[in-house]
């Protein structure tokens, strides 16, 4: 890696400094075994679903690794205080929803499901 003085106060240089490098790795290799495994399983899923594009799953999973990396860097900027703040208000909230379900659910095939997004 490139070595920056310590006199150096940018964002990103403080960010490096301040994560925790083995749990990145981690995340990291994670994120590319999924996308290995989406990309083995896309054209057969993408065949028995007729769909045009046999990759449209790495796709679909490509964008949801981008966001969710751009997630996890603006999380990880957060002081520790705004970290706890926002991981108590996503609890309550997603428990709120929880409760809600059987009320604000749809219910397919004997599932009940979150939101209606579409076929």
């Amino acid at each position: 890696m490139l070595s920056r003085a310590r006199t150096d106060q940018s964002l990103l240089v403080e960010w490096w400094r301040s994560i925790d490098r083995p749990t990145l790795m981690i995340f990291v290799v994670l994120l590319i075994i999924g996308l290995v495994l989406s990309m083995a399983a896309s054209p057969a899923a993408a065949n028995r679903l007729s769909l045009d594009n046999p990759f449209h799953y790495v796709y679909r999973q490509s964008l949801f690794v981008i966001m969710g990396v751009v997630g996890a860097f603006i999380v990880s900027l957060m002081s520790i205080e705004n970290g706890r703040r926002l991981a108590v208000l996503s609890l309550v909230g997603a428990t709120i929803l929880l409760l809600a379900l059987p009320v604000i659910g749809y219910e397919v095939k004997g599932a009940v499901r979150w939101i209606s997004m579409g076929p």
